[in-house]
């Protein structure tokens, strides 16, 4: 698929273009981020679905209704930060590459639809390539707080739900994204921050004769650890 491989070279690119970038004069200019995430769904993903219970051959969730319905989640985070002073062991800024992902499930209700039903339930995974802007501030050697925005592409996969014999599978959808968010930084390896994601607008269906389009965010916790 086309969108497939715009992926695969944007994550390229990134990989590549971090390798190369990250040392000037045998000294690196930047940092790197890893964290794990809470993810706390928003808007019409978080909006509450109404299962239906009938049973086979009837799914437990209508296809307009895919895309909602999530419950808390969890995700992985990885950046490369470059940083350049502006005041000397205080401040810093510069740009970052970063990459998601984030998984979440449905909410109880819905769960115990599938489940009482035993048949497959849809999970959604997003993938946010991200470029953006941050900064940090350091009040001293323990306490510094950082802010960043961020724009790319979100990458949103739903898992097939239904039985062996009756899968309804939705496929990959790309859309434009963005994020802000801020933190406190505790020392010079460890930061804890708050993040708000824009996944866009994404199609859930891939039946071109009747799309549904849901409008995609989340609120994420981050502890994330920088070298």
């Amino acid at each position: 698929m086309k969108s497939n491989r715009i992926l695969i070279m944007a994550v390229l690119l990134l990989t590549g273009f971090t390798a190369k970038a990250q040392y000037q004069n045998g000294d690196r200019i930047g940092e790197f981020y890893f964290g794990f995430n809470a993810v706390a769904p928003l808007g019409e993903f978080n909006k509450e679905a109404a299962p239906i219970e009938k049973g086979y051959p009837f799914l437990p969730l209508d296809a307009d209704h895919i895309g909602s319905s999530a419950k808390w989640g969890i995700g992985l985070s990885f950046k490369y930060s470059f940083k350049f002073n502006i005041v000397e062991d205080k401040a810093s800024a510069g740009p970052f590459v970063g990459i998601d992902l984030t998984w979440n499930s449905l909410d109880k209700k819905v769960n115990k639809a599938f489940n009482d039903l035993k048949c497959d339930k849809p999970h959604y995974i997003n993938i946010p390539l991200m470029i953006g802007a941050n900064g940090r501030y350091y009040f001293n050697d323990v306490l510094g707080v950082s802010a960043e925005f961020g724009i790319g592409l979100d990458m949103l996969y739903i898992t097939p739900q239904g039985w062996s014999d009756k899968k309804e599978k939705y496929g990959v959808d790309f859309s434009m994204a963005w994020q802000i968010g801020a933190g406190i930084y505790l020392g010079q390896h460890v930061n804890i921050g708050l993040h708000y994601y824009s996944f866009g607008l994404h199609n859930t269906t891939e039946d071109d004769a009747k799309k549904y389009t849901k409008s995609i965010s989340a609120l994420m916790f981050k502890l994330g650890f920088c070298w």
